[in-house]
């Protein structure tokens, strides 16, 4: 830029607009020509046209380009600013720069670069935090089905070639829910982003605007409640030694899951819920608002569910699904303290607590304590067999004439089990009770010898196991369930 003229100028150009320049010049070989200011011009479509009062930190006693620093300018409006094609090169966003004075004769700029504009940002209904940018979904003002992305190791930057121009998933539908999966190639492992539409899912692939690709998995199953779309903290074990992270929802008629190839039901087990010809269905007005949270605390791996059930207004169920067992189980914490929401806390060092709210207004701790948090009421843990022709054929009818229930052993509690006993599928049961208490040891086996008169003879039996305690860290640990029977008679008819 050596003896650059007042009737001369630089032409810089930028894929995005501009609100500044940061420049470099070598040490002494910079301006020394006094009273020179500095014009930029943008491009109005016709001519050019100055930015106005520009912040030139380029000056020093009047003289533009005396020293490096930033030259800024208030952004001008986006629909006044247009792209220039110069020497048939692609059209750009150009910025003309033009002093008032003859530069002196020798000035070396060696580095020129912009600052862009920030991008407006609208109103987004969620982030996510993933492959170290932030990902806002869902564009309330504008289109819903569009995603903004901050640049790489940012959480608040979205200008830049690192943010790309945003991401767009499908028809205009509205993106509802989105989270990110570790993924484990044979060429390395990557993360992609399962993004959930109400009637549609789509994986989000690659690192960058250069390699992202999106792919729709499924054109039917979504997401009806967004807050149940939780990453799995561990893998599930799908082959011995061998597992992969997994993303849980609820969809319109099923808890769903994504293992990064495909998408599947797993409740099968508790399909009654969904099943509206029964009473405790969850409730569809209620769908949306449906709440699932991970408890990773004592070395859990659990995914909690809580919808409205039947008429409830409020979540009154909570289905626990234990991703190691893969198998699902009820908690019934009872009025006052059914949870609404979860959340995971860490302290400092790292350890991690579980924590809910309550109908009734309260954050308690879960898993603490031997009784709920909230009234001091016992625990009731239960688990009930089903209805088993235990004669092994529907035309003989059995007595069970022995019960024997071994259990991990308790040394505090003064409660007891109670097994109650349902024949052929009657609602009313009659019952026994069982003591788990047994000092200096660690498992306890109780028998009992059952006269027939007591639960009678019957095809079906079916046995319920129960207790309630407060005082008792784990208050029922069943390891199995033996016993005897007699075949009493041949049953061809009711």
């Amino acid at each position: 830029m050596n003896s650059l003229t007042s009737s001369e100028y630089i032409l810089c150009g930028f894929i995005e607009r501009q609100q500044g320049f940061h420049c470099k010049l070598i040490p002494s070989h910079t301006n020394s020509t006094a009273s020179t200011v500095i014009t930029v011009s943008y491009w109005n479509g016709t001519e050019w046209v100055s930015v106005g009062t520009v912040n030139d930190g380029t000056s020093s006693d009047s003289k533009s380009f005396a020293k490096s620093g930033y030259i800024t300018w208030n952004p001008v409006a986006e629909n006044t600013e247009f792209k220039k094609e110069i020497n048939k090169e692609d059209p750009l966003y150009y910025y003309k720069l033009s002093w008032s004075q003859n530069f002196s004769g020798d000035v070396l700029l060696y580095f020129l670069a912009g600052i862009p504009v920030p991008m407006p940002i609208g109103n987004f209904s969620f982030p996510l935090y993933a492959q170290g940018r932030t990902f806002l979904f869902s564009d309330q003002t504008n289109r819903k089905n569009y995603c903004m992305v901050s640049s790489v190791g940012t959480l608040n930057s979205f200008t830049g070639v690192g943010s790309g121009d945003g991401l767009t998933f499908g028809d205009d539908t509205a993106i509802v829910a989105a989270g990110e999966i570790y993924v484990n190639l044979n060429v390395g492992a990557s993360s992609n982003v399962l993004v959930a539409k109400a009637g549609a899912m789509y994986v989000l692939s690659g690192v960058s605007p250069d390699t992202w690709v999106i792919t729709q998995v499924d054109d039917s199953i979504g997401c009806s409640a967004p807050y149940t779309l939780k990453s799995s903290p561990i893998g599930l074990e799908f082959a011995p030694l061998q597992s992969q992270q997994v993303i849980i929802w609820q969809s319109a008629n099923a808890i769903m899951m994504y293992d990064a190839t495909s998408v599947y039901p797993i409740s099968d087990s508790i399909s009654n819920y969904f099943d509206q010809t029964k009473s405790e269905s969850i409730n569809l007005s209620k769908v949306a608002d449906s709440y699932s949270f991970w408890d990773n605390t004592n070395g859990n791996y659990e995914y909690h569910w809580l919808f409205a059930s039947g008429s409830s207004t409020t979540l009154d169920k909570e289905l626990v699904f234990d991703l190691r067992r893969q198998k699902w189980f009820e908690i019934d914490r009872g009025s006052g303290n059914r949870l609404q929401c979860g959340v995971d806390v860490a302290d400092t060092s790292g350890a991690h607590y579980s924590y809910g709210g309550t109908d009734s207004g309260y954050l308690q701790r879960l898993e603490n304590g031997t009784a709920f948090t909230g009234d001091g009421g016992s625990i009731t843990y239960e688990f009930e067999l089903g209805d088993l022709p235990i004669s092994g054929t529907l035309n003989m009818e059995s007595i069970i004439r022995y019960i024997r229930l071994v259990m991990v052993s308790k040394g505090t509690t003064s409660s007891t089990v109670t097994v109650t006993h349902y024949g052929d599928m009657n609602q009313t049961g009659k019952t026994i009770t069982l003591s788990p208490s047994k000092s200096g040891y660690d498992s306890t086996m109780p028998a009992r010898s059952i006269p027939g008169s007591i639960w009678g003879s019957h095809v079906f039996h079916r046995l319920k196991f129960t207790i309630s305690t407060d005082d008792e860290t784990i208050g029922f640990e069943p390891l199995w369930v033996s016993g005897l029977y007699e075949v009493s008679r041949l049953r061809l008819k009711d």
